[in-house]
């Protein structure tokens, strides 16, 4: 039964995320037309800046939710403790709001510094205090109905939040804000989350008024302060490159980088969509002892993220050309190694869940706060050198030294593999070799579905010689329902 149900949320949410995130991507084509590729680069570097202050804002207390579940336990459980989930999820989401207002008080006492730092007016840097506490707030309520596999809950709060955003955004864009689209763009995305924002707070309260703050903060805070750390290390590797490249070359670069990840949300939303479910089924695993289904259940999560991945660098050609107009063929170049480092963020995801197990969360900072710096150093010697297209490069380089840091780190915390070490390397192998195989046959589109149709057949066989068993249960389950 349990398995059935890690099941149905892994198939919910990726469904779900797939609806509401295909939402955001089919109008990528529509943004991509009323706004200037200058106006699309702005935007982007406003999100860029999110990814920073919803860590600043949000203190990374939804990574905390999971273990705080199984640290603390839920009044259902009849713990008898005086500390429980409840009171922590409660308390913490009030004090991501505290948090937000001193955030934006600081910003209006020390107004000049904040423009001339982040190169945005008064009125985007408090839209953007607000959209960073509305995306920490829902993190939170995701990473809470996730550890009872509630996929429903998730898609309807994200469908809420993807359509409103978009409609709202859409309507600013063509009706008021026609010279500076991205004002439109900025103020559709806030005015919507920070309204759920304001639902996700009722909610919470009415399940438990905040108690004990002194101690669920302590605890809470020491949990996620290297998270934080690790976070915005994150955002750097991730977002900042855009910042860069709007810096170093201007706004209409920035905005054609932006564009071809965009292209990567495809893998992107799959693995996030899939991360919420493997994590907490990781723990109950982990809480077992079942090393062997860990390492089993791993690799095949691998084959199908490196399917999906292979895919799409092979049709990304065509991609760009559906989803953009010729302002943004240029993308084409950068979508390939940006879904192959991709890749290896998703392998990162794999052993990183056992430091958030084993509480060891200050390496996660370590390593990230490392891979960043690197990252910028080298993106501004090959930005001046090569141009924006040596971004992707340098992520792709990056991120493989970031994975490799966290697989042997998740070794040294638990003493041995807990995922297959051969998986692993034919993954990577096989994810690179695929990337220079699309970058040889951009102009060759029948030898790159030919490629395609080749590693569909082979994955298919590999999953069927492996997993036959399994497979036919499967089938005899459904037949005698």
């Amino acid at each position: 039964m349990k398995e059935n149900c890690v099941l149905k949320a892994g198939i919910g949410y990726t469904i779900g995320n797939y609806l509401i995130k295909g939402l955001t991507f089919l109008t990528i084509p529509i943004f991509a037309r009323i706004m200037s590729a200058s106006d699309y680069g702005t935007y982007n570097i406003f999100v860029a800046y999110e990814g920073i202050f919803v860590y600043l804002i949000g203190i990374g207390f939804e990574t905390s939710l999971k273990k705080a579940y199984f640290k603390y336990g839920s009044l259902d459980s009849n713990s008898g403790l005086p500390l429980h989930y409840e009171g922590y999820a409660s308390t913490v989401v009030s004090i991501i709001f505290v948090n937000a207002l001193i955030w934006i008080s600081l910003a209006l006492l020390f107004r000049n510094q904040a423009t001339k730092l982040l190169q945005l007016d008064i009125p985007s840097i408090v839209m953007l205090m607000l959209f960073s506490m509305g995306n920490a707030v829902v993190l939170c309520y995701n990473a809470d109905v996730s550890i009872t596999y509630n996929y429903k809950g998730y898609v309807k709060l994200g469908a809420i939040n993807a359509i409103g955003s978009i409609a709202l955004s859409i309507l600013l864009m063509t009706l008021v804000f026609k010279e500076k689209t991205y004002l439109g763009r900025m103020l559709g995305s806030t005015s919507v989350i920070t309204l759920l924002a304001f639902f996700i707070l009722f909610f919470f309260l009415r399940i438990h008024k905040p108690e004990h703050i002194k101690e669920y903060i302590s605890w809470g805070v020491r949990f996620c302060l290297p998270v934080v750390q690790h976070g915005i290390g994150q955002v750097i590797l991730v977002n900042f490159d855009r910042i860069m490249i709007g810096r170093m070359i201007g706004s209409e670069a920035s905005g054609i980088y932006s564009f071809a990840y965009n292209i990567f949300s495809i893998i992107y939303v799959t693995y996030r969509s899939l991360d919420p479910v493997w994590g907490t089924w990781f723990f109950e695993r982990m809480n077992e002892g079942n090393y062997g289904a860990i390492k089993k259940y791993s690799s095949i999560y691998m084959l199908v993220i490196l399917l999906l991945s292979s895919f799409i660098m092979l049709m990304s050609p065509e991609l760009v050309i559906l989803l953009g107009s010729s302002k943004y063929s240029d993308a084409i170049y950068c979508v390939i190694p940006i879904i192959a480092g991709g890749f290896f963020t998703f392998l990162y995801s794999l052993p990183c869940q056992v430091e958030y197990y084993r509480e060891k969360t200050k390496h996660l900072a370590l390593a990230t706060v490392c891979a960043a710096l690197v990252n910028i150093i080298l993106n501004y010697i090959f930005i001046q050198k090569i141009g924006y297209v040596a971004v992707a490069y340098t992520t792709l380089a990056t991120y493989i030294l970031y994975f490799l840091f966290h697989f042997f780190l998740a070794y040294k915390i638990e003493g041995k593999h807990l995922f297959s070490r051969k998986a692993i390397i034919a993954c990577s192998l096989i994810i690179l070799c695929v990337s220079a195989l699309a970058l040889c046959t951009l102009r060759f589109v029948l030898v790159r579905y030919g490629i395609i149709v080749v590693m569909l057949v082979g994955g298919s066989l590999y999953v069927w010689k492996a997993h036959r068993e399994m497979i036919m249960k499967l089938i005899n389950r459904h037949q005698t329902k």
